[in-house]
Parts: structure tokens; C-alpha cells; sequence
């Protein structure tokens, strides 16, 4: 259990992260090494963790360039959003 919490906490000290999508090939890593140790639970976790990192991400984690975390889902021509 220690190993699988070690591993976690490195990607948790990652600073930044435009996507959450960035996440998924590191818990792919920590699925396919719980898997080869026979490690049933943490491989089911490490499962969760890529169907949520996965799920669709248009805007980025950390403000950048004046483009907040959160947009309008519609803006019209007439700048309406």
C-alpha cells in the first residue's frame, strides 16, 4: 500500500497541469505496475483515476494568458454569452 501511496504522491506534486488529461499515461503506468505485482485494489483504483482524468477538459487548470478556468459554454456574433 505504501508503494501505491508513493507513487500517487509523486503525481500529486506535480505544480501544474494544463489538462487533467496529462494525468492518465502516469496512472496508466501505476495501473500496469499494480497489475504486474498482483495488486487487484490499487489496479482497480488507479482504473477510477484514468475514467476521471479522462473525461473531456477544454479549459486549463492555472490561468493563463487572461483565459480563466472558467468560459462561456456559447458566445453568439453579436457577443452574447
Amino acid at each position: 500500500m505504501e508503494q501505491y501511496k508513493n507513487k500517487v504522491k509523486q503525481l500529486e506534486r506535480i505544480s501544474y497541469s494544463e489538462y487533467l488529461s496529462e494525468f492518465v499515461g502516469e496512472f496508466k503506468k501505476i495501473r500496469d505496475w499494480a497489475k504486474e505485482k498482483g495488486m487487484v485494489r490499487f489496479e482497480k483504483m488507479a482504473r477510477y483515476e484514468i475514467e476521471v482524468f479522462s473525461l473531456h477538459d477544454q479549459t486549463p487548470i492555472v490561468k493563463i494568458n487572461d483565459r480563466g478556468r472558467f468560459i462561456p459554454m456559447i458566445e453568439y456574433k453579436d457577443g452574447t454569452k
